[in-house]
């Protein structure tokens, strides 16, 4: 019953924000809207002493951490004390929990399907988890808070490996056609991001974290990081030459050729 309480009341929000928006750029209101999402998140339920130790280090999290940050490590304290009190019902202080409770709740939201996918929590999530419940038994550790064990439990060596990103690569077939319209592109910003996504295999948030100017430094010293395990020297020479020479573009497979009758990088400007 409460998904739909939930989805009428969050789209009544969206509705109204939108014409908001809407009034906001006719003129016809002059403070720009913002739209606030009430919160769906229970309240913390734990017993006495182990409410306050929570609540005290959360608060002190808000003073340094950004709120997404603050959440995440509300959830990992919240999942880990669900788990607790389902399986360890009489633990009622943090100074009961042992690193033996800590890595059978790590086993068990590996193993658990979550109530939204009715599958396990994926490698992230798991680490977000992992590093939350680390942090505050570290952190209370360092601060001396009463009711809590006084040191680190776990650490980033119980947490699973980070997945390993393979590159993706468009293939050959479909580069053929994108290549054309990418040369056509005035705009060197433009043109150079579509080149480090089609042949680097390169995200978009890796893509945005290189600076502005990237294609102006010598050392390439933005680019190496970008490129390291995923293409050869040569690759970096012939982007920079296309984008800041204006070069043909040249396809994939074309490379070794290309990068033999291009100028060396210290020579470029």
């Amino acid at each position: 019953m409460q998904q739909f309480y939930e989805g009428p009341a969050k789209s009544w929000i969206t509705h109204l924000h939108q014409l908001e928006v809407v009034l906001f750029h006719r003129g016809q209101v002059a403070k720009q809207p913002r739209k606030l999402m009430p919160s769906w998140k229970p309240p913390l339920t734990l017993p006495p002493r182990m409410l306050a130790a929570a609540q005290k280090w959360l608060a002190a999290s808000k003073l340094t951490d950004a709120p997404a940050t603050v959440d995440k490590l509300e959830l990992a304290v919240r999942t880990f004390c669900q788990w607790l009190e389902a399986n360890h019902p009489g633990i009622t202080t943090f100074a009961d929990v042992t690193r033996d409770h800590c890595l059978g709740w790590i086993g068990h939201i590996a193993e658990a399907p979550t109530e939204k996918t009715g599958k396990p929590l994926g490698v992230m999530s798991r680490i977000q988890r992992i590093s939350g419940l680390s942090q505050f038994f570290r952190d209370t550790a360092l601060w001396q808070y009463p009711d809590v064990p006084g040191h680190t439990l776990i650490g980033a060596g119980d947490a699973p490996k980070f997945p390993l990103e393979v590159p993706r690569y468009i293939p050959d077939d479909e580069l053929d056609q994108l290549m054309p319209a990418i040369d056509a592109i005035a705009c060197p910003f433009q043109r150079a991001a579509l080149l480090v996504a089609g042949w680097s295999g390169a995200r978009r948030t890796e893509i945005q974290r290189l600076p502005m100017d990237w294609h102006c430094h010598v050392g390439w010293p933005a680019w190496d990081d970008l490129v390291a395990g995923r293409a050869g020297e040569g690759f970096a020479h012939v982007v920079r030459v296309a984008v800041v020479q204006g070069a043909p573009v040249p396809k994939r497979g074309h490379l070794p050729l290309r990068v033999a009758v291009l100028p060396l990088p210290a020579q470029l400007p």
